[in-house]
């Protein structure tokens, strides 16, 4: 007991040490502007009853270190209100007409010469001040914070911006005049009136009914001014997010921001809010979605996820010290924590690197490079990974100046936990039939889904009176085998299903033993649900993948070939509405393998159907396909029991 004592009065010796460290961290950074900070200090510092503001105090100074914001200058301002006047007078047009002039505003904003400034610099104590006021009266006074500890209070109320790079201005009043008399009314109810799941769902909704987001993951560039943001409807998930936070907290409900830097299986992140309710739960939420606590992306499968906090992340603070310029971009803040635990089952395991820096990574591939998520330091090449997610294919990589190295060999973290390492053994060889170079994801898949209950028939009346049927489609296979009696026809169709719209991408019709498809002219329906030629039934036939045919109506629309006399067709390929990524006849593909930390081609081929074949590939190896004809989106992958199986 004595000894357990003494270990706490140590640790908390400890922690009391290092915060004064981090307070004259900052101060000694601050320069000229640290009497302004100091002053906060004292001014809390006179009377016990602001005990807890003072702390508060020291926790915003104590960590203010390494936060930034851009310099307001006349011009910024100048353009800021600009986009502000217009994205207002432009509220009611529709969202891609708001979002063209958004874009020629941002054109001009892109190019302004921003400063950047480390907040100890240019913040005042005025400011702080009243921040810290401000905080603690929408805590004390207002319901939906009230279940917070302090510690909670610090992390997701007290905290002066809301992400790096935002200018310090007052964008909490003026949130919390905007939305707080939406939660007017819940003074008249019981329950409602102190749940912060109501309010949250509340302001939420209003915050949707505002902007009507669109998401724009093209664009991602963040305006630096939250009252200029609030009036932006398109944009990346960060900004989003960013915004519903800033509503959240201006307004006293405990919110905070998620993120997974890099999908396992596709390109980009993605990020998220959460609500720590009245229970302690933390409940998540999209900004400007659905209701709180909706299902989101459950299907997604997430191998890191980090939190944004105000506070210093310690571990990645002397990540940063130690490798000082090689310091990979997703760890050169260290104002966010690893909460992956929190999403999914995980484990820490045990890596061999080839490497003898003081510091290791593991990244996932995210359709064109490997992607740096994770970090461990280095002990004499045993590098030990925690909270590791699974269900992925990682990479042990080192950063180099201007790329990753791999220093390791790619592994699979099963969902058992098992690791499997991925080792080409080029001793042993096997052939590779291959029909996609990027995986079936849910935008294709819903489009195939158009395909369910489609049929193929033949008739030798134009109108189809005297139709057979050969196939009704009930999967999502791409290439039939249809006609084994060997039945001649003028007409061959393929008919809707029902609220299908056709959404037929490419259609081919082969002659029994023919290898090439057969042409005749083209027939269906007339005209498109979207009155533009390029969705009309010629599109069907216009060997591009990502055209299709939108037929007029939902059920009974059409497209096919007729022919000078009648043929026997034995063979029909149907491609949906999708993505451009299907093996695509006429072009050329190089398929590579992974060997010794780099990409090695085993060759290249022209399709000549809709798979493409590769022969003498070895076994146990990591593969990527290459379309050198057109395309960007490409996915690595194995091959187990005659199929590739996507990572």
């Amino acid at each position: 007991m004595k000894f357990l004592l003494f270990f706490v009065i140590v640790l908390c010796y400890a922690c009391s040490q290092s915060a004064d460290i981090d307070l004259e961290n900052a101060l000694k950074k601050a320069g000229k502007n640290r009497p302004e900070l100091e002053y906060v200090l004292d001014y809390y510092s006179r009377h016990d009853k602001d005990s807890l503001k003072y702390r508060s105090a020291r926790y915003l100074l104590e960590n203010m270190t390494y936060h930034y914001s851009y310099k307001s200058n006349k011009k910024i301002d100048s353009i800021l209100h600009q986009i502000e006047i217009v994205m207002d007078s432009v509220s009611g047009l529709s969202n891609s007409l708001r979002d063209s002039i958004y874009r020629e505003m941002l054109a001009k904003y892109e190019k302004l010469p921003f400063e950047r400034v480390d907040d100890t610099k240019i913040i005042t104590s005025k400011f702080l001040i009243n921040n810290i006021e401000n905080s603690f009266k929408i805590w004390q006074n207002d319901n939906w914070a009230r279940h917070l500890s302090f510690d909670e209070f610090c992390e997701f109320i007290l905290p002066y911006k809301i992400y790096d790079g935002q200018i310090l201005d007052n964008w909490k009043e003026y949130f919390y005049k905007k939305y707080n008399n939406k939660l007017a009314n819940l003074k008249y109810t019981s329950l409602p009136s102190r749940s912060s799941y109501t309010a949250c769902n509340i302001l939420n909704e209003a915050l949707r009914q505002d902007m009507n987001p669109q998401l724009n993951s093209s664009q991602n560039y963040t305006i630096i001014s939250m009252r200029v943001l609030a009036k932006i409807t398109s944009g990346p998930c960060d900004s989003y997010t960013y915004l519903a936070n800033a509503v959240m907290r201006a307004n006293g409900i405990p919110s905070g921001m998620d993120f997974t830097p890099q999908w396992p299986f596709r390109s980009q992140g993605h990020s998220w809010n959460f609500l720590l309710n009245n229970t302690k739960k933390e409940v998540v939420f999209e900004a400007a979605g659905d209701k709180v606590g909706s299902p989101h992306k459950l299907d997604h499968i997430m191998v890191k996820v980090f939190r944004k906090t105000y506070k210093i992340n310690k571990d990645i603070e002397e990540l940063i010290k130690n490798q000082k310029k090689s310091v990979p971009v997703i760890f050169s803040s260290p104002y966010m924590r690893d909460v992956t635990d929190k999403y999914m089952e995980t484990a820490d395991i045990k890596v061999n690197v080839n490497s003898d820096d003081p510091y290791v990574y593991l990244a996932v591939f995210d359709n064109a490079e490997w992607k740096i998520l994770d970090f461990a330091k280095n002990n004499n090449g045993t590098a030990y990974f925690k909270n590791i997610g699974k269900d992925a294919l990682f990479l042990p990589v080192r950063q180099a100046d201007l790329s990753v190295e791999a220093i390791g060999t790619p592994f699979i973290h099963h969902l058992n936990g098992t690791i499997e390492l991925i080792q080409p053994d080029t001793t042993k060889k096997q052939n590779l039939q291959l029909f996609r170079k990027y995986p079936i994801l849910e935008n294709v898949y819903v489009s195939n889904l158009r395909k369910l209950g489609m049929k193929i028939q033949g008739a030798n009346r134009s109108d189809f009176n005297d139709a057979v049927t050969f196939h009704v489609f009930d999967n999502f296979d791409t290439d039939i085998k249809v006609n084994k009696q060997g039945q001649s026809f003028r007409y061959w169709r393929v008919l809707s299903a029902e609220n299908g719209h056709s959404n037929i991408a490419e259609l081919f019709f082969y002659k029994n033993g023919d290898r090439k498809p057969s042409v005749g002219q083209i027939i269906g329906t007339t005209g498109s649900f979207v009155p533009e030629k390029k969705y009309e039934k010629g599109a069907a036939f216009d060997r591009d993948l990502l055209t299709f045919f939108d037929a007029p109506e939902g059920t009974g629309g059409w497209v096919g070939m007729s022919y000078e006399k009648p043929v026997e067709i034995g063979r029909v390929v149907c491609f949906m509405r999708g993505d451009g990524n299907d093996i695509e006849l006429g072009d050329e593909y190089q398929l590579m393998y992974w060997n010794n930390g780099v990409w090695r081609s085993l060759g290249v081929k022209k399709a000549d159907d809709i798979s493409v074949e590769f022969s003498d590939c070895p076994l146990n190896a990591l593969f990527l396909l290459h379309n050198k004809t057109k395309g960007t989106e490409e996915r690595i992958f194995t091959y187990q029991n005659n199929k590739q199986v996507w990572w």
